[in-house]
């Protein structure tokens, strides 16, 4: 089965959004003086290893199953009734 990279694209989004969403309150905490603790020093690290796991992977996933030749349509299709008569 061929993956489009659109798929791989919208299944990224969650995650990539909750990580952007850490990151800027680690900013916004780091500014006002609080963003150094250890409980977001724990977020970010750990979301940006798991950020470049699932980005790795999927892109992965989508740059090898799109080097699969593509069958012929023909092939694909199977006849709905097989009548096997003599």
């Amino acid at each position: 089965m061929v993956c489009s990279p659109i798929h791989s694209v919208v299944s990224l989004l969650p995650p990539v959004t909750a990580f952007l969403f850490i990151l800027a309150k680690q900013i916004i905490g780091i500014r006002d003086g609080w963003g150094n603790t250890p409980l977001m020093v724990l977020l970010m690290r750990d979301g940006t290893w798991g950020i470049v796991g699932l980005v790795g992977e999927y892109g992965f996933v989508t740059l090898t199953s799109n080097l699969e030749p593509r069958m012929n349509r023909s092939m694909d299709r199977q006849p709905a009734h097989r009548n096997y008569h003599r």
